[in-house]
């Protein structure tokens, strides 16, 4: 009898959970009246038919047809994150954003479903009510852990826009921006160091827009950014920011220099497993770069 090998999936394989899961229909079965009541003038209708998509709809299905075209629904959904006064439509909207997202497999979602949520959820990020700031967190993290922040080729719809609102007027989005920001670097799930060290410190300059942050008037925002300073000193090595360590105060440097070493400057990558990056000098010998204040 002739042996047919029938290869295994290998046990690092990630398998998508959406792959075995049936196709269901939501796009012709969106809630009665859906597109004129979503631009209903009254708030309560607005919250009403985004509480029917949601409950009625969303939460029942567990995998979305992948060949439909998804445009229009974000595009409305984005315009009530972005523009609505009333924060429980903005949250409802951002719930839904995020169970579509999620109950589409990442080869069904196109560049344009990010383009179009992404700068709406940064937007509210302004928003002060925690259950707001929550739910908008929350799928701005589902829309990074869909299209990676730091691969090549995603810093036009994800880093350029995240690092922009780090300059933001509004004190509270430079907060919340901020935190996402260290999040993200806290916990890549894909990271090319080559292409950070491109785009992050030689065309973002961030460097310049962390000189900001770290003399803020807010010690929420300095805080944070003394956790993005240690997990980039950690991921792409302290030579990248020597210079910006020299020009610091004593107090803040020796804040940073501790987070390098603790719990605020690791950097894992989601699941189980390190990231390999080119390892820190130890900043517990004065010998060592980060420690040296000498200008030559």
């Amino acid at each position: 009898n002739m042996e047919i090998n029938i290869p295994q999936p290998s046990s690092s394989t990630k398998i998508d959970p959406l792959h075995l899961l049936p196709e269901e229909d939501l796009l012709t079965n969106l809630p009665e009246e859906f597109y004129t009541r979503i631009k209903s003038a009254k708030w309560k209708d607005r919250v009403e038919v985004l509480e029917e998509l949601n409950v009625e709809h969303l939460n029942k299905i567990k995998k979305l047809q992948i060949r439909e075209d998804y445009g229009p629904l974000l595009k409305i959904l984005s315009d009530i994150i972005h523009r609505d006064v009333n924060v429980q439509s903005v949250t409802l909207a951002s719930d839904a954003v995020n169970q579509i997202l999620k109950k589409l497999p990442k080869s069904a979602i196109h560049e344009s479903y990010i383009a179009m949520v992404f700068p709406a959820l940064l937007e509210r990020t302004k928003e002060r009510k925690p259950s707001v700031i929550e739910m908008i967190t929350k799928t701005i993290h589902t829309v990074c852990g869909i299209y990676e922040p730091f691969l090549p080729g995603h810093e036009s719809l994800i880093l350029k826009d995240l690092l922009m609102k780090l300059n933001d007027r509004i004190p509270g989005v430079k907060l919340e921006c901020s935190k996402i920001f260290n999040e993200l670097l806290g916990c890549c799930e894909v990271m090319d160091k080559l292409y950070m060290i491109g785009n992050l410190i030689e065309g973002l300059k961030i460097q310049d827009t962390l000189r900001k942050l770290i003399n803020d008037t807010q010690v929420y925002i300095r805080n944070v950014t003394f956790m993005i300073v240690a997990k980039l000193i950690n991921l792409l090595g302290v030579e990248y920011f020597q210079d910006f360590l020299d020009k610091i105060d004593k107090l803040k440097r020796r804040k940073i220099e501790s987070m390098v070493e603790g719990e605020e400057g690791k950097v894992k990558m989601r699941g189980s497993g390190q990231l390999k990056v080119k390892p820190v000098p130890q900043v517990t010998n004065r010998n060592k770069v980060i420690h040296s204040n000498t200008r030559r």
